[in-house]
Protein backbone atom coordinates (compact mmCIF):
# COMPACT_ATOMS: atom_id res chain seq x y z
CA UNK A 1 0.00 0.00 0.00
CA UNK A 2 2.73 2.15 0.67
CA UNK A 3 5.19 2.66 -1.69
CA UNK A 4 8.40 3.61 0.94
CA UNK A 5 8.84 4.37 4.46
CA UNK A 6 8.77 8.14 4.26
CA UNK A 7 5.35 8.25 2.91
CA UNK A 8 4.06 5.01 5.49
CA UNK A 9 5.05 7.61 8.19
CA UNK A 10 3.34 10.56 6.75
CA UNK A 11 -0.10 8.31 7.04
CA UNK A 12 0.67 7.24 10.33
CA UNK A 13 1.21 10.42 11.88
CA UNK A 14 -2.19 11.54 10.01
CA UNK A 15 -3.87 8.66 11.40
CA UNK A 16 -2.62 9.23 14.98
CA UNK A 17 -3.54 12.90 14.83
CA UNK A 18 -6.94 11.96 13.66
CA UNK A 19 -7.41 9.13 16.28
CA UNK A 20 -6.54 11.75 18.89
CA UNK A 21 -8.35 14.72 17.73
CA UNK A 22 -11.52 12.74 17.07
CA UNK A 23 -11.53 10.39 19.81
CA UNK A 24 -11.36 7.55 18.07
CA UNK A 25 -9.79 4.09 18.31
CA UNK A 26 -6.84 4.53 16.32
CA UNK A 27 -7.06 0.84 15.41
CA UNK A 28 -10.30 1.73 13.75
CA UNK A 29 -8.95 4.90 11.72
CA UNK A 30 -6.44 3.06 10.31
CA UNK A 31 -8.70 0.76 9.23
CA UNK A 32 -11.06 3.78 7.29
CA UNK A 33 -7.93 5.53 6.72
CA UNK A 34 -6.23 2.77 4.08
CA UNK A 35 -9.45 1.91 2.59
CA UNK A 36 -10.04 5.61 1.42
CA UNK A 37 -6.06 5.40 0.69
CA UNK A 38 -6.62 2.24 -1.65
CA UNK A 39 -9.35 3.68 -3.47
CA UNK A 40 -7.78 7.29 -4.21
CA UNK A 41 -4.78 6.04 -5.22
CA UNK A 42 -6.32 3.59 -7.74
CA UNK A 43 -7.59 6.84 -9.38
CA UNK A 44 -5.14 9.97 -8.57
CA UNK A 45 -2.40 11.50 -11.22
CA UNK A 46 -0.95 13.26 -8.06
CA UNK A 47 -0.52 11.38 -4.92
CA UNK A 48 0.88 14.62 -3.26
CA UNK A 49 -2.04 15.70 -1.63
CA UNK A 50 -3.89 12.22 -0.57
CA UNK A 51 -3.54 12.33 2.49
CA UNK A 52 -4.56 15.81 3.66
CA UNK A 53 -8.01 15.13 1.48
CA UNK A 54 -7.98 11.90 3.42
CA UNK A 55 -8.25 13.75 6.83
CA UNK A 56 -10.48 15.91 5.57
CA UNK A 57 -12.92 13.02 4.92
CA UNK A 58 -12.35 11.19 7.58
CA UNK A 59 -12.76 14.09 10.47
CA UNK A 60 -16.53 14.62 8.40
CA UNK A 61 -17.57 11.38 9.19
CA UNK A 62 -15.82 11.28 13.03
CA UNK A 63 -16.15 14.17 14.79
CA UNK A 64 -20.34 13.87 13.72
CA UNK A 65 -19.68 10.57 15.72
CA UNK A 66 -17.81 11.73 18.46
CA UNK A 67 -20.67 14.81 19.08
CA UNK A 68 -23.45 11.62 18.95
CA UNK A 69 -21.13 9.83 21.70
CA UNK A 70 -22.97 9.06 24.75
CA UNK A 71 -21.81 10.14 27.94
CA UNK A 72 -18.82 12.45 26.90
CA UNK A 73 -17.47 8.68 25.68
CA UNK A 74 -16.66 7.79 21.44
CA UNK A 75 -18.61 5.86 19.52
CA UNK A 76 -15.01 4.11 18.29
CA UNK A 77 -13.52 3.56 21.79
CA UNK A 78 -13.51 0.21 23.37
Amino acid sequence: MYEDEKEKDLHARVIRKLSEQCGADENTVKELYERELAELKTRARVKDFLSMLIERRLRQVLLPCRARSHGGESIFRA
